[in-house]
């Protein structure tokens, strides 16, 4: 009996360990979940040249090599006029916010002066002063996500090359990962892997796709419109549709506020811009794009949002719909393994 206890002591003792130290160095996991993530988004090309009777190892060469091209392009005739546009918003940023604020404070004297019922003015100051505090919680949470991102440069760098490697084994890992699941779960680890990379490889590529769209879309209208920082905006916009209803709204926020500084025939003209943009992502792009893959009701989205962001901020809005969607398809998927399981030990006896 006392070697049992020992023995479960021990073990007990040992897992406590463990979680204790990979908590400690969990600063370490990032570059390797970086470059999971990575390595998930090249391996449809990789795959793709393998089957093309192209070797995996050149392959993956081929596909950094013609990446790297694309990023030095980027580089070379993009990220000048990025870099001019951040340093002109952030010299003239305090002025803006300060025209936003005189903005502000003029509905907010029109409000008290005007012949609304106390009670109405009482609320619609409220509304305001509730929106001024939403929308800047919203901004602080992602300028941080942002400033965490900026802080791991040197992960950014180590995670190409870990996915290197991960493109280049993952057969042999995807073997040694299941070789130490017990037999019975393996069929169920197949799966789960097998739902999840269709939700979420539906969903990445797909909003990937939409994202480009609508930044390329978003900044030119605005380079049509001459609204300053167009480029910028544009950018912004783009990564924005990462978030399902919430993020096309915030980024049209910093948008219409420089339209309508600059006057309110641009104003309306930039809002129309912005519903056309929408009307097209909703009703032409995410439908081919997206479909309903999700299968999600919109009801469930939106709460699915708040929660996300709730738990997690931005980052949490962005992957609350994909991981709700990935438990839902499991849910039914082994529902009906279940009833199949079922039917099977009544109609022959085996369970």
């Amino acid at each position: 009996m006392f070697p049992k206890f020992l023995y479960f002591f021990l073990r007990v003792a040992g897992i406590v360990v463990a979680l204790i130290f990979f908590y400690r160095i969990r600063a370490v996991f990032f570059p390797f979940i970086l470059a999971g993530f990575l390595a998930y988004l090249l391996h449809w090309p990789v795959e793709w040249l393998e089957r093309k009777k192209i070797n995996r190892g050149f392959g993956i060469f081929l596909l950094y090599l013609v990446l790297g091209i694309m990023i030095f392009l980027i580089t070379k005739f993009f990220l000048p006029s990025f870099i001019k546009q951040i340093n002109e918003l952030i010299a003239v940023l305090p002025g803006y916010l300060n025209q936003v604020q005189e903005f502000l404070d003029r509905q907010q004297a029109g409000i008290d002066r005007g012949s609304l019922p106390p009670e109405i003015k009482k609320s619609l100051l409220i509304q305001i002063d509730s929106l001024e505090k939403s929308v800047a919680g919203i901004l602080k949470s992602l300028l941080a996500t942002l400033w965490g991102i900026s802080s791991h440069l040197f992960d950014f760098l180590l995670a190409p090359i870990l996915a290197y490697y991960i493109l280049k084994d993952v057969h042999n890992l995807k073997k040694n990962i299941l070789g130490y699941l017990p037999v019975d779960f393996r069929d169920e680890a197949i799966i789960f892997l097998k739902v999840c990379d269709h939700v979420f490889g539906r969903f990445i590529k797909g909003h990937l796709l939409i994202c480009l769209t609508v930044g390329i879309l978003t900044g030119l209208i605005l380079y049509i419109l001459k609204i300053p920082y167009s480029f910028l905006l544009g950018l912004l916009a783009g990564i924005m549709e990462l978030v399902p209803y919430f993020g096309p709204i915030l980024a049209s926020i910093p948008i219409l506020a420089l339209a309508l500084l600059k006057g309110k025939v641009l104003f309306i003209k930039t809002l129309l811009a912005i519903v056309l943009i929408q009307q097209i992502e909703g009703n032409v792009l995410a439908p081919k794009i997206l479909g309903d893959s999700l299968g999600l009701h919109p009801l469930t989205v939106i709460f699915l949002l708040l929660c996300g962001f709730n738990l997690g901020g931005v980052l949490g809005m962005i992957l609350a719909v994909p991981v709700a969607a990935v438990v839902r398809n499991l849910y039914f998927l082994f529902r009906w393994r279940g009833n199949s399981l079922e039917v099977d030990s009544k109609n022959f006896g085996k369970v």
